[in-house]
């Protein structure tokens, strides 16, 4: 089975299709059962898939949806299904439908266009070409993250980020590896945001895909 995964800054919001779907309420509601989640009721969730919508300003797709996606239609319509069109996280697409090749006219919406220019607007620190190494762990806490970066003539340098808080995005794949290898269930880390709570600047890592030799 091929499988894709955005391996730079922006993750997999660069080469998605942009799609803004809210989970469905039976689905949310057997999950928060499941894992005895609170505050987990559509109507709660609701407030966070408004700001991130706004934020990628997820909206139907202005026009001509392109070729491919007529295609699609017809075909749906044929076989007498209901086709709906989905928002889409888009600001003037032209139905290029090259959203997972990398938008041609700058319209997806992804973290590079979004959030990660506001946040280092903001003072935040952008770590590229990051791979984690080693996450210290302080009492079943991730508190310091040890890992390789580069500079942009490609020399070396290692990097120690002290951590009051540690966020995971690291997608459904390397998750459950770096978890087995890491051999910590609180750990957090793999592309994922360090927030310093000392007043300094945050530090966001965008980490390689990382491979088991890559944790010790």
């Amino acid at each position: 089975m091929a499988y894709a995964e955005g391996c730079c800054v922006g993750g997999g919001t660069e080469i998605n299709s942009a799609i803004a779907q809210r989970a469905d309420s039976d689905l949310l509601d057997q999950w928060r059962k499941l894992y005895k989640i609170e505050n987990f009721t559509p109507d709660e969730l609701a407030q966070y898939y408004q700001r991130a919508e706004t934020t990628v300003n997820a909206s139907l797709t202005p026009g001509p949806l392109g070729r491919p996606t007529d295609i699609l239609r017809r075909g749906g319509e044929a076989l007498g299904w209901k086709v709906t069109q989905l928002q889409r996280g888009q600001r003037g697409c032209k139905g290029a439908n090259r959203c997972s090749l990398v938008c041609p006219n700058g319209a997806k919406q992804s973290m590079a266009t979004t959030l990660l220019p506001k946040a280092m607007d903001r003072g935040m620190r952008l770590l590229a070409l990051t791979r984690v190494d080693k996450i210290g762990i302080d009492k079943g806490r991730a508190t310091v993250v040890y890992a390789r970066s580069r500079y942009p003539g490609g020399q070396a340098v290692h990097v120690r980020v002290k951590a009051g808080l540690v966020f995971v995005c690291a997608g459904a794949i390397p998750h459950p590896r770096f978890y087995a290898v890491q051999a910590c269930v609180n750990a957090l880390a793999i592309r994922c945001a360090f927030i310093r709570r000392s007043g300094q600047r945050p530090c966001l890592m965008n980490l390689l895909m990382p491979t088991s030799r890559a944790f010790r």
